[in-house]
């Protein structure tokens, strides 16, 4: 009874980074399901269970050697009990997945999911190896469409264009926030040879560069035909983003301003969503 006890406690005790980051996954994810009044639970349910697996898989602390051979990789893998676990639970999850999830929500699931594998998996091409998040601007495109793509998966339908808007959206403030999280790592980025945003351009032109993207984002809703609620929504998103770049800039590596208030976005977005919802203000027009 202590060894299960012992075991359950490795696979579901987590730390604040995670946790946080799980967080901001439910948040993005249950944001899509809001918009689709045709989502049941059984799909709430599963895009839950594949969000958790899927942050626990990549976000997890967990090192492999990829230059060594297959063998030697599966061991290193078996050793993070957390991490198999939860590919076994993805595994398991998969066919009812696909009899219970819209064929959107699957194969953007899918499709996130590659991604994530191909984000920091060696690639060699003319006997150099390569990884696409080491590639400037490469890692925040990839980045910002998988979490903003979260969203779309939570609504399952392109039917209300609203969803459209809130996907891309999310995309840009999560590109935003890739790169908050970039600027704590100015200093040990070029060791790793990754050439992140704040690296190639510096500190100051970065955070403006976010400035500027962050205020762009709000155009979006001139696509949505000026919906009054997106409009408040972006404009309280945008605010708020706003405030965490005016306060990154002299705490480049304070844990709360780049992590949890960033991270905590997400949440807000959720939030903001959920008010309109429940008080009936979610005709988006």
């Amino acid at each position: 009874m202590r060894g299960l006890f012992t075991y359950g406690k490795n696979i579901f005790l987590i730390n604040k980074r995670l946790l946080l980051f799980l967080l901001a996954t439910l948040a993005l994810l249950l944001s899509g399901s809001l918009v689709n009044n045709n989502v049941n639970l059984e799909q709430i349910f599963v895009i839950i269970t594949a969000g958790f697996c899927g942050v626990v898989l990549f976000y997890d602390v967990g090192w492999i050697d990829y230059k060594s051979s297959l063998s030697v990789q599966f061991k290193q893998f078996l050793s993070y009990e957390r991490k198999v676990f939860f590919s076994i639970v993805l595994l398991l999850l998969i066919p009812y997945a696909l009899t219970v999830l819209p064929p959107l929500s699957f194969f953007t699931f899918a499709i996130t999911a590659f991604l994530a594998f191909m984000y920091s998996h060696p690639i060699k091409i003319n006997d150099q190896i390569i990884r696409l998040k080491n590639i400037f601007l490469v890692k925040n495109l990839m980045i910002g469409f998988a979490w903003g793509a979260l969203v779309l998966i939570g609504a399952g339908s392109m039917e209300d264009r609203t969803a459209v808007w809130l996907t891309l959206f999310a995309m840009v403030q999560v590109f935003v926030g890739s790169m908050i999280r970039d600027v704590s790592d100015v200093n040990v980025d070029p060791e790793r040879g990754i050439r992140s945003i704040p690296v190639v351009l510096g500190i100051e032109p970065s955070i403006n560069l976010m400035h500027l993207i962050n205020g762009a984002s709000f155009g979006i809703a001139i696509f949505s035909e000026w919906s009054f609620n997106l409009m408040i929504l972006f404009g309280i998103i945008v605010g708020w983003r706003a405030i965490t770049l005016m306060m990154l800039k002299g705490n480049i590596h304070s844990p709360f301003w780049v992590q949890t208030a960033n991270l905590m976005t997400c949440c807000l977005f959720f939030f903001i969503l959920l008010i309109q919802h429940l008080y009936g203000i979610d005709s988006w027009s």
